[in-house]
């Protein structure tokens, strides 16, 4: 009950969904009620919010600590058994080819653990992911990518059972025990994975991939209003919501 309801609440936290709900309520007084003043506020600030998360500078500002918390996979010197890379979305279309199949976050994410797997021979590629109303869970469909591209079967582990990060390091300590391994999920949602991953006893290697912020001079059309820093803004407070969330249930 308490993960639905999660499910159903947090799409409206979210920067544009609620700037349209806040504008849409102003919209409504102003045009339907004697407190015009109150609806014209709201729908300046709905307008505004949108404007202002959708510009580069704002949406690197709040998404950057969340990236730059851990520094990017170049190698380690501890002895690699696994290597979990978290599940981040697919579809099961069958008129698509297997990569357009699975999100760009779960194909970047799968790519980078796929690259840190072959540099540890003895290690394996633990899969994980919930496919929720898809016949096909999200670790079933990494899988048949990676067998794909060249992975053998008998080094791919699935786990298809977790519904969200919290069961992903749950489950996942079953398998890998105390051996050492590499996490490898989205740059973003690395600071929370790591901290329920510990909360469960692990020590995890960090991988972090599927970077949105990337070094490039400001420019005039930094500060136009775009759907990708949108994205960028919905990323970082998702990942904010989700601290909060997991602090307050005592998971991290």
């Amino acid at each position: 009950m308490i993960f639905m309801l999660k499910k159903i609440i947090t799409p409206f936290l979210m920067p544009l969904p609620f700037s349209i709900v806040v504008a849409l309520l102003g919209l409504f007084l102003l045009c339907f009620t004697k407190r015009e003043r109150l609806g014209k506020i709201l729908i300046t600030f709905g307008i505004f919010l949108i404007a202002f998360l959708g510009i580069s500078p704002v949406a690197n500002t709040i998404l950057g600590p969340l990236e730059r918390t851990h520094p990017s996979y170049f190698g380690t010197d501890r002895e690699i058994r696994y290597v979990v890379v978290l599940g981040g979305g697919h579809t099961t279309d069958t008129a698509l080819p297997l990569t357009s199949r699975i999100s760009h976050v779960s194909l970047t994410r799968l790519v980078e653990g796929i690259r840190i797997y072959r540099d540890h021979r003895m290690s394996r590629l633990v899969l994980s992911g919930w496919g929720g109303k898809d016949p096909v869970t999200n670790a079933a469909m990494m899988a048949s990518v990676a067998r794909a591209i060249g992975v053998p079967p008998e080094d791919i582990i699935v786990e298809p059972n977790p519904k969200d990060t919290k069961d992903e390091a749950r489950l996942i300590k079953e398998i890998v025990g105390r051996s050492p391994f590499v996490l490898v999920t989205s740059a973003s949602h690395m600071t929370r994975s790591m901290r329920l991953f510990k909360n469960q006893g692990l020590d995890p290697v960090p991988a972090p991939t599927a970077h949105r912020i990337k070094k490039t001079p400001n420019s005039f059309r930094s500060y136009v209003p775009s759907p990708y820093n949108l994205i960028k803004s919905e990323r970082a407070v998702h990942e904010y919501l989700g601290l909060v969330w997991a602090r307050l249930r005592g998971q991290i």
